[in-house]
């Protein structure tokens, strides 16, 4: 399947394929030039793509994100302790065979709750969480502080682009949009460019352009 899809690239995709394949190429990156249709969008003069700084920090907010989760199914767990009595002389007041009769029979009475474990022990009985619930409440904290690295990492204030009140989300919707009629221009360019390489001839030439609207205009 791969190789049919492969075939689907450009020549240099495929003989960079081959190599790769072949074990010619040190890496499964090609560089594909502008003759062959290759064509990048440059925000910056040392096209370094834009928000790239933050992509570690996004890695770490993902992660964040999966043990808070993971949090939040251990809130749902409850372990279910049996202690057994002993009397005052120290010695169990249920025989072994007994307890394991006593523990088989709840176990069994909670086999249907998935988020119900049973533990069998001595002394008296309790049910606690697998989790504190005051680690619950910190989770937003926790989150908002890797959410925060990643915009620091940017150098920008996360206010840029989310908007937190109804004040702000005026000024966020003209950041995105001069960010965007940027790239926007960049390719209207480019396609203006690959129309003309294709179908201009003397006396004709075509334009092309973007319209700058948006959903709000």
């Amino acid at each position: 399947m791969r190789e049919a899809a492969v075939l689907n690239f450009p020549e240099i995709i495929q003989k960079g394929w081959a190599q790769w394949k072949a074990g010619k190429l040190p890496d499964p990156w090609v560089k594909v030039p502008a003759r062959a249709g290759g064509v990048v969008f440059c925000f910056a003069e040392d096209q370094t793509p834009l928000l790239i700084a933050a992509i570690p920090e996004l890695f770490k907010l993902k992660d964040a994100v999966g043990r808070e989760e993971k949090r939040d199914e251990n809130e749902l767990y409850k372990l279910l302790i049996q202690r057994m009595p002993i009397d005052n002389e120290g010695h169990l007041v249920f025989e072994l065979d007994e307890v394991a009769e006593i523990h088989a029979g709840v176990a069994n009475m909670l086999r249907d709750l998935d988020t119900v474990d049973v533990l069998t022990t001595f002394g008296e009985t309790s049910l606690d969480n697998l989790q504190d619930t005051s680690a619950a409440s910190q989770a937003n904290n926790r989150l908002e502080k890797y959410s925060n690295n990643a915009w620091d990492a940017l150098g920008v204030s996360a206010l840029l682009f989310n908007a937190d009140n109804s004040s702000s989300l005026a000024y966020v919707m003209k950041r995105l949009e001069s960010l965007m009629r940027v790239y926007l221009n960049m390719y209207a360019t480019w396609i203006c460019y690959l129309i003309n390489s294709r179908f201009s001839r003397t006396g004709l030439v075509f334009d092309f352009e973007i319209l700058p609207t948006t959903v709000f205009k």
